[in-house]
């Protein structure tokens, strides 16, 4: 990419996510491996705001899903956050403007509805957690997937009910 801001030739993009503003707009949000994010404005072909860094997490953000003018963020330190989307204000400016959950240890897979309200995360410890941005709530479903698969020592068969 020829018009790649000089402040993001030497980090990785870890996430991606799309949003539109009707037929107007239409943006990329970027996530970095040094926990900065950016956005890229897809019809005029330019990183928004110059390319300028935009540090708003703690960790690396793993995880961006953009919907219902919301963008939920999850990171690599278990932050899982949401900010509402405006044209213009892709992130947020103050930490009013953000409400956070935290999940316990690095945030490895997140599946949210389609308003962005309440979802399932899942983090590198083994556990799940249902989170609900409207109620402020979280909730562990899986404490920790059981690793080690234990052989069958004993078999019951019963005749009646073959």
């Amino acid at each position: 990419m020829e018009n790649l801001p000089q402040g993001f030739k030497d980090c990785d993009f870890t996430s991606l996510a799309f949003t539109q503003f009707g037929a107007a707009a239409s943006f990329a949000i970027l996530g970095t491996s040094e926990s900065s994010m950016t956005a890229y404005d897809l019809k005029a072909n330019e990183f928004i705001d110059g390319g300028e860094k935009k540090w708003c997490l703690s960790g690396e953000p793993g995880h961006l899903l953009a919907s219902n003018g919301t963008l939920v963020a999850a990171t690599s330190t278990g932050t899982v956050a949401r900010w509402n989307l405006a044209l213009g204000t892709m992130f947020p400016t103050e930490s009013k403007q953000l409400q956070i959950l935290r999940a316990e240890g690095p945030v490895t897979a997140v599946a949210m509805d389609d308003l962005n309200n309440e979802g399932l995360v899942g983090t590198s410890y083994g556990a799940i957690f249902y989170i609900n941005f409207n109620e402020k709530i979280k909730v562990r479903i899986v404490s920790k997937a059981y690793s080690v698969q234990r052989p069958i020592t004993s078999l019951k068969f019963n005749i009646a009910n073959p």
